[in-house]
């Protein structure tokens, strides 16, 4: 999402899957704030770390979360993926799915399972 599309973006949706900045989340926070409407966020994560695409480099993860939710109080709900370019459909999702057991999601991101758990509010 580009900053400049933000406040339309607002306006029409619930949700945003592709917060990936930190100019995009303030400039987020300050549209949320105006208007008074609280949106739903999924961080996009560049899982293929790839220069040419957005998205929170995997290692930048935990701080971004933090910054998002802590100084700006922005609702994040979950995280959004993109294949590398050079990684076929089924073997991208053959990759996530191991990423259903939350300890294998952690040890990719570099968290620990319980700062994992932290981050999407499991109990």
């Amino acid at each position: 999402l580009q900053s400049n599309k933000a406040k339309k973006a607002v306006e029409l949706f619930d949700y945003i899957h592709s917060l990936d900045n930190q100019k995009l989340a303030l400039n987020l926070d300050k549209i949320e704030k105006n208007t008074n409407k609280k949106i739903k966020y999924f961080i996009q994560v560049n899982v293929g770390m790839e220069k040419q695409k957005s998205g929170i480099m995997s290692n930048e993860l935990d701080e971004f979360y933090n910054f998002c939710t802590k100084d700006l109080s922005l609702n994040i709900i979950g995280l959004m993926t993109i294949p590398p370019n050079d990684m076929n459909v089924d073997k991208h999702f053959q990759f996530q799915n191991q990423f259903s057991k939350i300890e294998n999601l952690a040890v990719f991101l570099r968290l620990t399972q319980d700062r994992l758990l932290t981050i999407f509010r499991y109990q």
